[in-house]
């Protein structure tokens, strides 16, 4: 679990119990945004990854990798 994912709970757990302030509330969608975005971009490298499996396309498969590598760094 990535320090966003963390901090992202910690704001939803406070969210329970009060009202948040400005800059909660902005971390909050902050934190919402990155989290999609990293998941999008995780989704898009495993279908590439699978179509050049699939394909048989090795070279592809291992110019992905870097990418690969670059995403899973963010969680």
């Amino acid at each position: 679990m990535s320090t966003v994912d963390k901090r992202l709970l910690e704001i939803v757990g406070a969210m329970l119990e009060r009202e948040l302030t400005e800059a909660e509330a902005h971390e909050l969608r902050e934190s919402h945004k990155f989290i999609v975005y990293r998941e999008w971009r995780y989704a898009a490298i495993l279908n590439k990854m699978w179509i050049a499996r699939r394909t048989k396309d090795w070279a592809w498969f291992e110019q992905l990798m870097p990418e690969y590598d670059k995403v899973m760094k963010l969680y």
